[in-house]
């Protein structure tokens, strides 16, 4: 068949093998892209020279120490190609929380063997610090070393 980008990441034997292994979601074939809420649509934007883009959120309870990480990759169109949610146990904060689903996030794209991608999350804590060059001390720092 044509490799195009449905193909590669929907049809291809080799790749459905690996989702299913990653425990990967597709969306029907009659969604392609997310349902519009508003200006939320607008305001995801692919980087230039960007393939994909994996986006994360995150749900804490902080009474039972679980958090929940959303995962989704969508091409250069917004489409949606595919879906994760994780269930983290012993999770001591919502901060937490979202450097384990950044972590998730870099480690899924290495599973998959993409070589460039651009993450996204609403957490710009540890969005900066996985950027730093410096030394992690803060509660995070295992999520930051993993990122």
């Amino acid at each position: 068949e044509v490799e195009n980008t449905k193909y590669v990441f929907r049809d291809c034997a080799v790749t459905k093998e690996l989702w299913q292994k990653l425990d990967f979601v597709w969306p029907p074939l009659d969604r392609e892209k997310l349902p519009s809420r508003g200006q939320e649509i607008e305001r995801w934007r692919l980087l230039e020279g960007s393939n994909l883009k994996i986006n994360f959120d995150v749900a804490f309870n902080k009474q039972e120490n679980t958090s929940c990480s959303r995962i989704m990759v969508r091409d250069s169109n917004g489409g949606v190609l595919g879906s994760k949610t994780v269930l983290n146990r012993n999770v001591p904060s919502a901060f937490a929380a979202e450097a384990l689903a950044c972590a998730q996030v870099v480690q899924m794209g290495l599973e998959i063997y993409l070589s460039t991608v651009e993450v996204e999350g609403d957490s710009l804590s540890v969005i900066n610090k996985s950027q730093s060059n410096g030394v992690d001390k803060s509660e995070i720092c295992g999520s930051i070393k993993d990122i």
